[in-house]
């Protein structure tokens, strides 16, 4: 029988990419958890909890003997595909990394085939496969590529608001966009060339602007928005965004990481000012 409290909790509890929610719409939409606890409620809070203070492996344990007894609980395959993304995020290993990554898209698999439209299962895999695209070779890269591409096309069409939808879209046009002219025409037959044409920087700039605007309070969205700026030669406009990245509070210890690539991009941006680059 699933854990009842268990789809109350996912929507805060999910992360992406290693360090934001994987849920697309605010967090004041998030059900509260009932005053009395129901059946089960406990697994529930005890798996968040483990996960919230950076125990990613432990809450993976407390969830896999209820996965062998509730095979159809959709949200215990979210959550332990949540764990098993971060856990590949801070593998050291480049093959524990991928075991784990896939590890996390087989169990977002899971949660899809229980529920095709939901869209914490959809985004499980979507952000485990751009992890994963992060650290395969050239040839696997471009597969992966177009897979984030229709993962995250498809779940925008489920849910045009959803910022890590967005996040993850602009992400990859832009790092299409900024390879050489020499790279993205070696890299055509194995993207496409349509997937090039629509990786553009504008294309790319409006989806990762459109996730800040849908979640501001997702650290990452602005160092994402701001490493692009700073590539683009707005080097006030990045200072702003990656400042942001700095403000916001952190919801899980994960998310330091995003805070220490923001301070590393800012200082980049004193250096060049102080190389006489401007403003």
């Amino acid at each position: 029988m699933p854990v009842p409290a268990l789809r109350s909790t996912v929507l805060v509890a999910v992360m992406m990419l290693g360090g934001g929610a994987l849920v697309g719409r605010a967090s004041a939409q998030v059900p509260s958890l009932p005053a009395e606890p129901a059946p089960g409620v406990s697994l529930a809070l005890r798996v968040d909890a483990l996960f919230k203070e950076g125990r990613h492996r432990e809450s993976l344990d407390l969830l896999r003997p209820h996965l062998g007894h509730a095979p159809s609980d959709y949200t215990a395959w979210v959550l332990a595909g949540r764990a098993a993304l971060v856990l590949g995020y801070g593998a050291s290993e480049p093959d524990s990394t991928k075991a784990w990554l896939h590890r996390a898209m087989a169990w977002g698999d899971s949660a899809r085939a229980l529920d095709p439209r939901g869209e914490d299962g959809r985004y499980v895999t979507l952000a485990a496969t751009g992890r994963l695209a992060l650290v395969e070779g050239q040839l696997e890269q471009a597969r992966l590529a177009k897979d984030i591409e229709r993962e995250a096309l498809e779940l925008l069409a489920i849910d045009s608001l959803h910022a890590g939808a967005h996040n993850a879209l602009g992400r990859l046009y832009f790092e299409i966009a900024r390879l050489p002219r020499i790279k993205r025409f070696v890299a055509r037959p194995w993207l496409g060339g349509d997937l090039i044409g629509r990786a553009s920087w504008t294309s790319a700039e409006r989806h990762l602007r459109r996730a800040v605007e849908l979640q501001p309070k997702r650290n990452f969205h602005h160092v994402d928005l701001g490493r692009l700026l700073l590539v683009r030669g707005r080097r006030d406009d990045a200072r702003r965004e990656l400042r942001k990245a700095l403000d916001v509070p952190l919801e899980t210890p994960e998310q330091e990481g995003f805070r220490e690539e923001a301070r590393r991009l800012l200082d980049k941006l004193g250096s060049q000012v102080g190389q006489g680059s401007g403003p």
